[in-house]
């Protein structure tokens, strides 16, 4: 045991010398070689390689740009003079890119479609669910629904959830609106047993000779009577404030005349009561001459005259 341990203490510090050599030999060539740093290189070289960078990316991108060999996606749109399209030449054969907005292969006129009429909806469902429906039947284009008023959604309680009365759906093909109204009408509604309108039928028919252009002069129609009927009672109600505005004034203007010429208002009632009165006094006077003429007669004396009757009387009154 004892050469063992003196082999390992003698290997320890040559291990030691042969790691201070290495250091040494390590020292030596950095001295001989210096390693470059950023502070070794001149000052000018900084900048330069900062605008030479900033170049040849500018230049890069200038080639990008203008080369033939780039991308289809960066082709420029050509424009028309006309203004009203856009044509994307990518691919040289003229395809527009805006075709769905100018150029819809899809219209169909007014005359080819097809417009169902529901009578009535069941009840709690909405138009967009009565649309999914009928949508298996073929594209539908347009729809309107008219809900009931808020008055007869409440009878005597609070108010009820939102109802229709009735709708129309419009069918890009007559042919699918024919065959969706044959299909469906008449049939229950397809739903849950929960919901209020299990158990009730579908009621639909097809419209000949009735195009949505024929729904929206109705609906046009009845909105310039109503306008019309407001505008009546509007000049109705105008004339009746004209005509008692009128008659105010007009009593107000006989008020202020009668004030400047200095009668009362009762002057008329005083005039007719002194017209009255004459007429009775001539009538007395009639009556007691005709009594004094049958009186002188029948006595035979004249000697009292009809003045002198007729002063007497009065002091009797």
């Amino acid at each position: 045991m004892a050469p063992a341990a003196s082999l390992r203490t003698d290997r320890v510090p040559r291990m030691v010398a042969v790691a201070v050599a290495q250091q040494k030999n390590t020292l030596q060539t950095t001295r001989a070689c210096p390693q470059l740093s950023f502070s070794t290189l001149p000052c000018f070289l900084p900048p330069f390689f900062f605008f030479f960078l900033f170049g040849m990316s500018g230049c890069l991108h200038t080639l990008f740009l203008y080369s033939p060999f780039r991308p289809p996606s960066s082709r420029a749109v050509l424009v028309m003079p006309s203004g009203d399209k856009k044509i994307d030449t990518r691919n040289g054969d003229g395809h527009d890119e805006n075709r769905s907005e100018y150029c819809d292969d899809d219209y169909v006129p007014p005359a080819q479609r097809g417009v169902l009429f529901f009578s009535t909806i069941p009840r709690d469902m909405r138009p967009q669910e009565v649309r999914m429906h009928f949508n298996e039947f073929g594209k539908i284009l347009r729809q309107k629904f008219t809900p009931f008023p808020k008055k007869e959604r409440r009878p005597g309680g609070p108010l009820l959830p939102l109802q229709f009365m009735n709708g129309y759906l419009e069918f890009a093909h007559v042919e699918d609106a024919r065959r969706a109204a044959a299909a469906m009408n008449g049939t229950p509604v397809a739903c849950k047993r929960r919901r209020k309108c299990h158990g009730q039928l579908w009621t639909v028919k097809f419209l000949d000779d009735f195009t949505w252009d024929t729904l929206l002069e109705q609906k046009e129609e009845t909105r310039r009577t109503r306008r019309q009927r407001e505008a009546e009672a509007r000049s109705a109600e105008r004339a009746i404030n004209e005509a008692y505005r009128a008659a105010v004034l007009g009593a107000m203007r006989r008020k202020h005349t009668r004030g400047e010429g200095g009668a009362s208002p009762k002057e008329p009632n005083e005039c007719r009561s002194l017209k009255k009165r004459g007429r009775r006094e001539q009538n007395v006077t009639g009556r007691m001459l005709r009594d004094v003429s049958v009186s002188s007669d029948s006595v035979g004396a004249a000697a009292v005259t009809p003045l002198e009757v007729v002063k007497k009387k009065r002091r009797r009154e």
